[in-house]
């Protein structure tokens, strides 16, 4: 007979429930759940990649298949928040308020006016060409479909990468480390991962691995400050948005090549990423690097601000 809810008749079952639960918070310990999400995210990715497959592979389908692994990711991760980590799932995005709009909006003007910089440098160091091409209603459709494709994959990554995955591993070595330490150990561990992760894609190299890794603390930085990941998802998708316009590999991948521009690379691969994309080069380096300060910045003020309004409020509520 067990002594009480948390006892147990023999040292070896008690090793066993340390080894496996959170008596603290009622829940398996980080490493399983993080396990347990990613192998439903992946799945979600499997049925995403059948459904392309079967549909022949076609913009349409690949848009439609997208959507609906997106929809899956996003269920996976409310079920991980909810019964795994006993959360409400808002917990990991942050409130969904006005100031949720202006963030994306900010993320996106960075991620694409980052992009742009690039571009330029390129320009103004023969690093590559652009020259417009012929806008066809075809164009138009296969824009509308990254659009949609993009969208989709800032959702699924932020989710995984930044919302389940940073809060999680913060959490599981706060208890070491104090709250500030805990969540900037998870950025860059989570960011490690990030980069890890693409190191299978298309013209993966090194230099590109760990040039993702960067990225993933440029993508992170605000979230793990502020706990609210729509910065990271305006960051994400016009980033990846932005270089598919301008015809640039995205990771190594050309999914809809020529849209509204044709891009030639004439400089060295060490600098424009070559065929993985800027985000394998030099220039592709820095912008991730100014980016990652700009968000470092704009994620204390905002921290600040908050900390104020609460104090006032307090002050308010005390009077």
């Amino acid at each position: 007979m067990t002594d009480d809810a948390s006892g147990s008749s023999s040292p070896v079952a008690r090793g066993l429930r340390w080894v496996f639960l959170d008596d603290a918070r009622r829940r398996l310990r980080t490493g399983y759940r993080l396990v347990l999400h990613a192998i439903g995210v992946l799945l979600s990715y499997l049925v995403g990649a059948g459904l392309v497959w079967a549909a022949g592979g076609t913009t349409v389908a690949r848009a439609n298949a997208v959507a609906l692994q997106t929809m899956l990711v996003v269920l996976v991760t409310w079920c991980a928040a909810r019964w795994l980590d006993r959360r409400s799932p808002l917990d990991l995005i942050g409130r969904l308020d006005r100031a949720a709009a202006l963030e994306l909006l900010l993320g996106s003007v960075l991620g694409g006016g980052l992009i742009v910089t690039v571009a330029i440098a390129e320009g103004v160091t023969s690093g590559a060409t652009y020259a417009p091409v012929a806008i066809t209603t075809a164009a138009v459709f296969r824009a509308l479909s990254a659009l949609l494709f993009f969208v989709a994959v800032a959702i699924d990554e932020e989710l995984w990468f930044r919302a389940y995955q940073l809060t999680n591993l913060a959490e599981g070595v706060e208890g070491w480390l104090g709250r500030p330490r805990a969540r900037a150990a998870a950025l860059v561990i989570s960011a490690l991962v990030f980069g890890l992760a693409h190191a299978m894609n298309p013209n993966a190299s090194l230099l590109a691995t760990a040039n993702i890794a960067v990225g993933g603390l440029f993508l992170g930085v605000s979230y793990a400050i502020t706990g609210r990941l729509y910065v990271a998802l305006g960051l994400h998708f016009a980033w990846n948005t932005a270089q598919c316009f301008l015809d640039m590999p995205v990771s190594g991948q050309t999914l809809y090549d020529e849209l509204f521009v044709h891009r030639e690379e004439t400089g060295e691969d060490l600098v424009t990423g070559g065929a993985f994309g800027p985000e394998a080069g030099l220039l592709g380096l820095a912008a991730m690097m100014l980016g990652t300060v700009l968000c470092l910045i704009h994620a204390r003020s905002r921290r600040r601000t908050n900390e104020k309004h609460l104090a006032k409020l307090d002050e308010i509520a005390g009077s």
